[in-house]
């Protein structure tokens, strides 16, 4: 065999085992995408072996007749299909990888010991008193208030020389350290972010320092059970949008946050009509994970399992898939998009509507009307409320304007770069329980989205839950907080309209329609309309103006059993009280009647021979203090929605509706 012969055999050999590798690599990585197009897919590749056989044959042939010629040129070829074919691997698999990045299966939970005093140090704990959550179970409160705790107080020795006291709830250990009560507490390392929202807590970040941070990583099937047994997307879903308020980029850390947005959102990919319900963060619910009452963003507190499964039980909708996004990363993903284009409400305070940009860093303002806006101004009009009357609903409206905005902007995505830019940002900052198969099947709805020549093919169905305010005391803080409990009626026709949109219920047919031409037509948004609905009752002061059968009666009118105790002359109040005078009782005036339970006792003075057993002119009978205690709710239908109010204006109803998702009295 000759040395010429033998080259051409070694770099025969050479070039086409990198024209075959490569090839597999390219055909390996486009079957990744088989719910797209599969059969084109499947086509192609038996296509590009073909050529690749015939190119690896006469390759051969060029060798076994050493055509010196042909070989160069085959050779040539063959790099310059190698090369390529790679690069096209690398960039398939870059995306698919980005898309599986979307599903995030490890993510890093982290405790944080904090107290009021910065000066402490773990190394030198003693004689103090730490606070942490008694919950164990396999939630992200759970394991950031508990597990990792434990973790912390076994590392360090903390039980030796500190007292270690178990609480039921985040808000009232957080409560307690504010009180003096406790000196240190354990929770989530989220925490500034948590309570920055909650009522005295908004100066949380320079009244609370952390003396002691431990993360640790965990499968996210560990803590979150929510699956999927969809394998395309053909038939309606629903998707549960989150956002995250977090000032630093992707979503790998610290599953408890504030659930500050909360979007239900249905979906027909036949029809391309969507629902959007962006429900109150302050809505009043009861918590799927522990069963306690608190406000409906709360509940992020306890991960996303537990959003979910409250938003389930408020709606009595399933809810497929969730999208969990950081709020920097919507200033990334309208960026990449080059900016989005929506019709910015006018304020109804100020001739601007301004907010700090996401590193908190400076303040951004944007004016009212149509125009485009980059990530920081997409960002300002997602996250205020305070230029609003409206305030809270307002901004649910708004998040939906954004939502909208962006997904009538990604339809026009036409540049590899930019899409692969968008990409990159959705990976970081977005996590969710879709698998990439499923992800991949949003391809046919993409594909109608751009070849469609209508700028509004997404008929986009936009909500309003209407409710009112209502100033209710909490015990976790010892006073008032606002709360937004909701009409039953709103939230009706609301889950009446996604059911529609999911193929669960006929839709009714419209038999007449009203308009004038010289009135523009607005699209009609569901939820939003007056209800006669009474407002719920919150607990009395017994002590003011009730006798102790107009107490009971009180109670028994509203599902509550009223036990008396009575007190003998001089046992704990003034001798100067009459006998029969009801002077306290066992659950605070103000609270939700939900919070206050069954039965609750009154405290009566027995026996008070210093006066007179008949002195009772100030008590009223059974009947009178209902009442004199009742207004028509219809009377304030038109202060629906507003932050107005007070305790004892809300306090003035006498029906206690049963509400999805409150426990029935």
């Amino acid at each position: 065999m000759g040395k010429k012969t033998l080259i051409f055999k070694i770099l025969g050999i050479i070039f086409i085992t990198l024209l075959i590798l490569s090839t597999g690599c390219l055909i390996y990585t486009i079957l990744l995408f088989n719910k797209i197009e599969t059969f084109y897919l499947i086509m192609g590749s038996v296509l590009l072996l073909c050529v690749i056989n015939l190119i690896v044959g006469t390759f051969i042939l060029s060798i076994k007749n050493m055509k010196t010629i042909k070989f160069i040129v085959l050779s040539v070829i063959s790099l310059l299909l190698s090369v390529l074919f790679v690069v096209g691997a690398w960039y398939i698999f870059t995306a698919y990888n980005k898309l599986n990045d979307m599903n995030k299966t490890v993510i890093t939970h982290k405790t944080a010991l904090v107290s009021m005093d910065k000066d402490m140090d773990i190394e030198h704990l003693e004689g103090y008193k730490i606070g942490l959550i008694d919950n164990n179970e396999e939630t992200t409160e759970g394991i950031e208030g508990n597990i990792l705790p434990y973790e912390v107080i076994d590392k360090f020795n903390l039980d030796d020389k500190n007292e270690i006291v178990e609480y039921s709830d985040t808000l009232t250990l957080m409560f307690d350290l504010y009180q003096g009560e406790l000196d240190l507490i354990f929770v989530s390392a989220n925490y500034k972010s948590n309570f920055k929202s909650v009522e005295g807590y908004e100066n949380i970040e320079d009244e609370v320092f952390t003396i002691y941070e431990y993360g640790k990583e965990y499968e996210k099937s560990e803590v979150e059970d929510i699956s999927t047994a969809k394998v395309d997307l053909n038939k309606p879903f629903t998707i549960l949008l989150l956002g995250v308020d977090s000032e630093v980029d992707g979503l790998a850390e610290n599953a408890s946050f504030n659930g500050d947005t909360i979007m239900l959102i249905t979906f027909d990919p036949k029809t391309l009509n969507a629902t959007m319900f962006s429900i109150p963060r302050d809505t009043y619910v009861t918590m799927a994970c522990g069963g306690s009452v608190q406000k409906i963003n709360h509940a992020a507190w306890g991960g996303t399992n537990c959003m979910v499964k409250t938003v389930q039980n408020l709606t009595g909708i399933n809810i497929d898939y969730y999208v969990k996004i950081n709020f920097k990363g919507v200033v990334d993903l309208v960026n990449a998009l080059g900016g989005i284009e929506v019709n910015v409400p006018e304020p109804d305070y100020l001739d601007k509507i301004c907010t700090d940009n996401s590193d908190r860093g400076g303040e951004i303002c944007i004016e009212s009307g149509w125009q485009t806006l980059n990530g920081e101004e997409a960002l300002v009009l997602a996250r205020n409320r305070k230029a609003f009357l409206q305030g809270d609903f307002q901004r649910g409206q708004n998040q939906q304007i954004v939502v909208e905005g962006i997904m009538q902007k990604a339809k026009t995505i036409r540049n590899v770069n930019q899409f692969y830019e968008i990409l990159d940002v959705v990976s970081k900052n977005i996590d969710t329980n879709m698998t990439t198969d499923e992800m991949l099947s949003f391809y046919e709805i993409g594909k109608k989205l751009l070849f469609s020549s209508d700028n509004n093919v997404i008929n986009i169905q936009k909500t309003w839950l209407r409710g009112y305010g209502l100033y209710a005391y909490e015990p976790s803080v010892a006073g008032y907080s606002y709360t937004f409990q909701y009409y039953r009626g709103s939230l009706n026709d609301i889950v009446n309209a996604m059911k529609v949109n999911l193929g669960l219920k006929e839709k009714e047919v419209v038999k007449e329609i009203h308009f004038s031409i010289n009135e523009p037509y607005e699209k009609t948004i569901i939820g939003d309309k007056s209800y006669s609905e009474s407002k719920l009752t919150l607990l009395p002061d017994f002590s003011n103006g009730y006798s102790v059968e107009s107490a009971k009666s009180w109670g028994t009118n509203h599902g509550i059993t009223i036990n008396v105790e009575y007190i003998t002359d001089g046992d704990l109040f003034n001798s100067a009280y009459p006998t029969g005078k009801i002077v306290g009782q066992s659950a605070h005036e103000g609270m939700l009647l939900v919070r206050v339970g069954s039965s609750m006792t009154i405290y009566v003075i027995e026996n008070n021979n210093q006066s007179s057993g008949d002195d009772n002119s100030s008590i009223v009978d059974d009947d009178t203090s209902e009442d004199e205690n009742t207004t028509d709710d219809t009377e304030n239908n038109t202060e629906d929605n507003t932050n107005e109010g007070s305790a004892e204006e809300d306090s003035s109803s006498t029906a206690d509706p049963e509400i999805p998702g409150l426990p029935t009295e």
